[in-house]
């Protein structure tokens, strides 16, 4: 008799007529990590129906010998131990909505507001949108309601936010060097940051796993003109930059002009040091995709004459050569497709580029949160995350399950 088998009888040996402990925690952690209650069923119905074909065919007759007569006892067990199993994942999904109910309830009122805004906007209730996100918080080792109620509300440069307490220590510890700048180095930090996020309930875009935001552990200043540069968006402009004369990009590079593999590779240099690197190529990139922005074309500059040629006529030719290709590339990439609206998306961010660059945030923001130990996207190897700050998960968060 097969493993499987072996194992669904074993049930009803050791545990006459119950369903064993250890079965049922593990359906209870599938469950927790957001497992559907249809797929929970049909992975039991998958086992159920493998264990009984191992038995044969039910038959029965008057020359039963005794091993057909056990098979049909072992079938009768299996039926009635599948049913019984089936009935304790009914509970065990009542249980979860119960407790999924009692954990959003123990939320405080201003975290359960951000629920609210949430789910309205995905037009759900705000429990739904809860249960929907809390196998993302369970799989990476939290308990919701515990971490949540951390998170407060506070300000920082002038703007509203919420974070967790560990991340307001580190923004306070950034404010008080920046305010200790000299009186104009300091105000021109204040002028030049518009919009700071902080508590953003969702996971990281297009994975699964839970984003620092939804932990209050992350920050993003002025989305709106310091944009990822991650993906599609980071080859578009390595292509960009590829196809430009090297004299106008006189730091190429062959791994990539995004890249800090150099700069990862020196462990002699300070966190200080290598923040300045990552921000000059950043910078010296920024200025690069504009110059490409600015140049003309019957004309007009690059930018106008795409948007004029795509608006009036899509399937013009020339949209399809360089560099009219190349800044089409940079457009559906920034809007994330090319249905039209993607497109105007694309053309409104582009046109933020060109006006500002890849990088709004003062040099002295970056390094006051680099010595109160925040972490900066444009730090990361490959890819650049201009807007994000973010803190590591203290050990002590994790809740074992």
């Amino acid at each position: 008799m097969n493993d499987i088998l072996e194992g669904l009888l074993s049930y009803v040996s050791n545990y006459p007529g119950r369903i064993p402990k250890a079965e049922l925690d593990r359906r209870w952690d599938e469950i927790q990590k957001g497992a559907t209650k249809e797929a929970v069923l049909r992975e039991i119905e998958k086992r159920f129906t493998e264990a009984l074909k191992t038995l044969g065919p039910n038959l029965v007759s008057a020359d039963e010998t005794k091993e057909q007569k056990q098979q049909q006892a072992q079938q009768v067990e299996l039926l009635a131990l599948g049913k019984e199993l089936r009935k304790e994942v009914d509970k065990l999904f009542l249980e979860y909505d119960l407790l999924c109910k009692i954990e959003y309830l123990s939320i405080k009122p201003e975290i359960q507001k951000e629920f609210q805004k949430s789910a309205r906007a995905r037009n759900q209730q705000p429990i739904e949108f809860y249960k929907r996100l809390r196998p993302y918080y369970y799989r990476a080792g939290f308990t919701a309601p515990k971490i949540l109620n951390d998170i407060k509300s506070i300000k920082f440069l002038g703007s509203d936010l919420m974070v967790h307490v560990e991340m307001e220590k580190i923004l306070k510890r950034a404010e008080q060097i920046v305010n200790d700048l000299p009186r104009e180095v300091k105000l021109e930090v204040y002028s030049k940051v518009h919009t700071i996020l902080g508590l953003q309930l969702r996971p990281i875009a297009g994975k699964e796993t839970l984003s620092l935001h939804a932990l209050g552990l992350a920050i993003d200043i002025d989305p709106g003109s310091n944009p990822q540069v991650i993906g599609k968006v980071a080859k578009a402009i390595n292509d960009i930059l590829d196809s430009m004369p090297s004299e106008m990009v006189p730091d190429k590079v062959s791994q990539g002009h995004l890249e800090d593999s150099n700069i990862k590779r020196d462990l002699s240099i300070t966190s200080e040091e290598r923040l300045l690197q990552a921000y000059e190529k950043l910078l010296s990139t920024s200025q690069d995709i504009q110059a490409f922005l600015e140049q003309k074309t019957n004309d007009l500059e690059l930018l106008d004459d795409w948007e004029q040629t795509y608006l009036s006529k899509k399937d013009d030719p020339k949209l399809g050569n360089q560099p009219y290709a190349l800044l089409g590339n940079l457009i559906v990439a920034f809007g994330g497709g090319n249905k039209e609206s993607q497109i105007k998306n694309g053309i409104r961010k582009i046109k933020a580029v060109k006006e500002n660059g890849l990088v709004t945030i003062p040099l002295e923001l970056f390094n006051a949160l680099n010595k109160s130990n925040a972490t900066s996207g444009i730090e990361w190897h490959t890819q650049k995350d201009i807007m994000h700050f973010e803190t590591t998960v203290p050990s002590t968060f994790k809740q074992s399950k």
